[in-house]
């Protein structure tokens, strides 16, 4: 398999995470979000590790916003992590962003970067159940405003995940 990059989205709960794991299951990963610096920062200030309430998942958003506006750390983040990615044998790299401008902003840098070494790709995952949840910050609010390459609606039960999540990853492929 060619180095596959995707920039993974959907709302808290829908299960990106376990997405990820099906695939790490079936080939080398790496897995960074855009807001993994954030959390170091919110865990100095007293957040658990666990706890991802609609409070946190706002500050994690306001954070990485000033540090967008600021710098443009949270892609110049992601672009690092990257370049670690294209240098190893891993063949799988999920990053998380939520954001649509950052989703286009990251994916140009990384085709302009990587060219033909890497297929870029961006996924929503998707879950009915929290389709119609409001969190109270644009990340979460927002994941439907980006046109994706793939959709997956992680509908099913978790024994089922792996068989159906590889059925939908071989036909995009």
């Amino acid at each position: 398999m060619d180095k596959l990059i995707m920039v993974m989205n959907g709302k808290g709960g829908v299960g990106k995470d376990s997405v990820c794991a099906v695939l790490a299951k079936h080939f080398k990963t790496q897995n960074d979000s855009s807001v993994d610096p954030f959390r170091e920062i919110t865990r100095a200030w007293g957040w658990d590790g666990k706890t991802r309430d609609n409070k946190w998942r706002k500050l994690m958003v306001d954070l990485k916003q000033l540090a967008i506006d600021y710098s443009d750390f949270p892609a110049n983040y992601i672009m690092g992590k990257i370049r670690e990615f294209m240098a190893s044998d891993k063949q799988v790299f999920f990053t998380h962003i939520r954001e649509a401008a950052e989703i286009e902003k990251f994916i140009s840098r990384a085709k302009a970067e990587f060219g033909d070494r890497a297929r870029v790709r961006s996924v929503l995952v998707r879950r009915g159940a929290i389709e119609g949840k409001v969190f109270g910050n644009a990340a979460d609010d927002n994941v439907n405003e980006y046109a994706y390459d793939w959709i997956y609606d992680n509908d099913g039960t978790l024994e089922n995940l792996d068989a159906d999540f590889m059925k939908a990853f071989s036909e995009w492929k």
